[in-house]
């Protein structure tokens, strides 16, 4: 049959019998390590914006990487008594902030605003955080 002009070459893609080694080796690590280098941009920026007052909210910060089968999820999180209180307020100064959360308020006193210094540094740190993500994804894959 006749080629066409536009697209003379036609390509088959064959799987190579070490593709799931070569996933293994090469394509999990490379994600664990963007993973890991996008997480810890996150933590120093939440390190460098947290509230303090006694330190105890910014030493309760923790990272955790997590590698189940094909996913791998990065955790920041903050595990102090008030850190869900600072990051979106109590009372009705809270419900009225720009950082309210999804939880009820209550409105028998005037609480505080919330200061959203976590969701304000995943912000901060989303495109840098990409960048750094794809970098060691790219690195991690050069044959």
């Amino acid at each position: 049959p006749p080629r066409s002009t536009l697209f003379p070459y036609t390509t088959l893609f064959r799987s190579r019998s070490n593709l799931g080694q070569f996933i293994a080796q090469k394509i999990t690590p490379a994600v664990v390590a963007g993973v890991k280098a996008y997480t810890q941009a996150l933590f120093d920026e939440t390190q460098d914006t947290v509230p303090v007052r006694t330190g105890e909210l910014k030493a309760s910060g923790q990272q955790v990487i997590e590698v189940q089968d094909n996913r791998v999820v990065g955790h920041v999180f903050y595990t102090a008594p008030q850190a869900m209180y600072t990051e979106f307020g109590t009372g009705i100064r809270g419900e009225e902030s720009e950082w309210a959360g999804p939880y009820t308020y209550s409105q028998t006193w005037p609480g505080m605003p919330g200061q959203g210094w976590m969701r304000r540094s995943l912000d901060t740190t989303r495109e840098a955080g990409f960048a750094l993500f794809r970098g060691n994804v790219s690195s991690g894959l050069k044959l």
